[in-house]
């Protein structure tokens, strides 16, 4: 379906088509070519590029066009979710160039804490170390949680582990044995299933905001995912052969991220003792990229999340930030 590599992206008459066809209910080729200014012909050509690319659309004579298959819609997600603050401002759309500029536009707005953005695509979609994180249409969750706390600045960083336990919670409620690849990264039955990115707003006399964007592989196939990382990558419906929404996946992770937002603020080393009891990384064979070159075992995580690890010599090496490759995950063998 175009999935992996499509050369065609939604332009913005596109995204005003799947704001029309978001909104739940079929809309008429009349109504549509009306109201986006365009011919019936323009009309159905964007739907089948929109169809190629890997958006599920349905038509019938005289009913028209919608969305079908697992279309994520904020109602149906706040009429499940039992939070008080995560996720109680809630934006869902089709397709966003960011999950991450989308939150940032409501911060400068005055979004309030625990705002959510999600989209079902983004066309320019990143990870950490400015990597580009593959968001194609109707098979993964793509959401940004906006926080305003009230920390110092220099304990921003608790927050990494925080939404890290967050997100395993989440899918570990949901029956899948998720667990934490230093510093946040989740994986399941050996392969990658989902990303995150941290970033804060402020200095070093106040802390403005911290976002964090969150990617969840929820409905791919092997063939999905880009070739180099066919190894490394898992979803769920890999995982278990079963089909989970992406509403009933959002909600459990925004309810066990607020719970480890909240345990971080009022208990860091209870929310660290969770995180250590989550991670596929402590008492593991590692090789550390980036910030260091090591190759150890790792023995732990400090207070301030980083990674403890004691190479063959005996001597212990702390990092800070890169990449750590575990013997048994993502294709380290």
């Amino acid at each position: 379906m175009g999935r992996v590599a499509s050369p065609y992206e939604p332009d913005e008459r596109d995204r005003e088509l799947l704001r029309l066809l978001h909104g739940g209910g079929a809309v008429s080729g009349q109504e549509i070519s009306a109201k986006l200014g365009m011919t019936r012909a323009a009309v159905w050509k964007r739907i089948t590029h929109l169809r190629d690319m890997g958006y599920e659309i349905e038509s019938a004579p005289r009913k028209g066009y919608w969305l079908s298959g697992d279309v994520l819609r904020a109602e149906a997600v706040l009429a499940q979710l039992q939070t008080r603050w995560l996720g109680r401002t809630m934006v869902c759309e089709t397709v966003v160039e960011s999950t991450f500029k989308t939150a940032r536009e409501l911060e400068a707005q005055g979004a309030p804490d625990g705002t959510v953005v999600a989209a079902c695509q983004q066309t320019a979609g990143r990870g950490r170390m400015n990597r580009r994180w593959a968001s194609p249409p109707d098979v993964g969750l793509y959401f940004n949680i906006l926080l305003r706390p009230a920390l110092p600045t220099v304990e921003a960083v608790h927050l990494t582990p925080a939404v890290a336990v967050g997100v395993a919670g989440g899918l570990r409620a949901l029956g899948y044995d998720a667990r934490i690849k230093w510093p946040n990264d989740i994986v399941l039955g050996g392969g990658k299933v989902c990303g995150m990115l941290l970033e804060m707003g402020g200095d070093m006399e106040r802390l403005n905001f911290v976002s964090a964007g969150i990617g969840i592989n929820i409905r791919q196939s092997r063939e999905d995912f880009p070739e180099e990382l066919r190894g490394k990558a898992m979803s769920l419906r890999m995982a278990s052969g079963q089909e989970v929404s992406r509403a009933t996946v959002l909600v459990k992770v925004l309810e066990e991220t607020e719970r480890a937002i909240d345990l971080c603020y009022a208990d860091y080393p209870a929310l660290l003792d969770r995180y250590r009891a989550l991670s596929a990384t402590i008492g593991s064979q590692v090789i550390a990229s980036g910030g260091a070159d090591v190759r150890g075992v790792a023995t732990d995580i400090n207070d301030n999340g980083e990674l403890l690890v004691r190479d063959a010599e005996g001597v212990l090496h702390l990092l800070r930030t890169g990449d750590v490759s575990v013997r048994g995950l993502m294709g380290y063998v």
